[in-house]
């Protein structure tokens, strides 16, 4: 029948359900693909939801000028996850539930509110963390006592969740940790949420006192190798402290979870792999460089060594420091900013 001829009749053309299923699965596939990663915050809430005591906080540089701004910009990325699906969840409760495959759904608080709100969590993308980049140096001792209370809520929550807190659990495929996580026994319990995690893929370990000149202008060859103490100073110098973390990252390795060690939690740059033995930690480049290893596809002979050579060093002198704040529990400069490592 002409086109003209069917708008005209009083006939209505019905469209068959698996052709419109597969309409809204490739416009909930659009809606995905225009998505940004989200970073977000583990936190304990007081509010009772059905998620128990756990909520989602958005980790982003806008939480300290919160309160000073206008409500319009206020939760922008959890309002821009609905906005993706908007017309999607006006056409019936079915297109709702194949939007929930994708988005799904948890509670959150953006850091400085109060009341809680419903958020889209994308597994595939987004990244988590019980740690934000202030706290992510320091102990429970040298937070304000009641945020040190409730990161020790939080923890409880995790190690024994709910079901509504495992089903969070569950989105994790992303996972962030701090450096301090993985080296003081004091805070091993929080490395050992990991394995509550079902489907962790990725575990991010931030590097430490990194060299970012050398990390560019240096050949980067492909394959295992030791850890480079040229431009990892300090992550190659710690290498025995992480046996603490061993069994937690073996394991993480045995259900195929890749380990990786970030230069900064703001940029998020995924550096280095990592792969830990029985006695050792080695890493591989995520983006090697080296013209000789790309060309060939396999690891080239050269720079085994180059990675270990003594250079002099440009900047400050972080290792009597260093040593000192992984000795102590509490590191006892209350000055002391994390900024400055990158």
């Amino acid at each position: 029948m002409p086109l003209q001829q069917t708008l005209k009749s009083e006939t209505q053309v019905l469209v068959p359900n698996d052709i419109l299923l597969l309409i809204f699965d490739i416009l909930i596939d659009e809606a995905v693909e225009s998505q940004e990663p989200i970073a977000w915050l583990l936190l304990y809430g007081d509010v009772e939801t059905w998620t128990g005591r756990l909520s989602l906080g958005v980790a982003s540089e806008e939480d300290a000028q919160h309160k000073q701004m206008e409500p319009r910009y206020r939760n922008k990325a959890l309002r821009q996850r609905f906005r993706a699906t908007g017309l999607l969840r006006q056409v019936s409760k079915a297109t709702c539930h194949l939007i929930h495959r994708k988005f799904r759904p948890a509670t959150a608080f953006y850091l400085l509110d109060d009341k809680p709100v419903t958020a889209l969590v994308l597994p595939d993308i987004d990244l988590f963390a019980t740690t934000h980049l202030p706290y992510a140096w320091n102990t429970f001792k040298s937070l304000e006592p009641e945020v040190a209370a409730d990161d020790k809520r939080l923890i409880l929550t995790l190690h024994n969740p709910r079901s509504g807190a495992q089903a969070v659990l569950d989105y994790i495929q992303h996972y962030h940790v701090s450096l301090l996580d993985c080296t003081d026994p004091a805070r091993h319990d929080r490395l050992a949420i990991t394995l509550k995690m079902t489907n962790l893929k990725e575990l991010w370990i931030e590097c430490g006192w990194m060299w970012w000149q050398r990390y560019t202008r240096r050949t980067r060859h492909a394959g295992i190798r030791r850890i480079s103490s040229v431009i990892f100073s300090h992550l190659h110098k710690l290498r025995p402290v992480y046996r603490e973390a061993y069994p937690v990252f073996r394991q993480l390795q045995k259900r195929g979870v890749k380990l990786y060690c970030i230069g900064n939690w703001l940029v998020k740059l995924k550096v280095i792999q990592i792969f830990v033995t029985k006695d050792d930690t080695q890493m591989q480049w995520v983006e090697p460089n080296c013209p000789e290893c790309l060309t060939a596809g396999s690891p080239c002979d050269a720079g085994q060594d180059a990675d270990v050579e003594s250079e002099p060093d440009s900047g400050p002198d972080w290792d009597s420091d260093w040593d000192l704040y992984y000795q102590s529990p509490v590191s006892d400069d209350a000055n002391w900013d994390a900024q400055e490592l990158f």
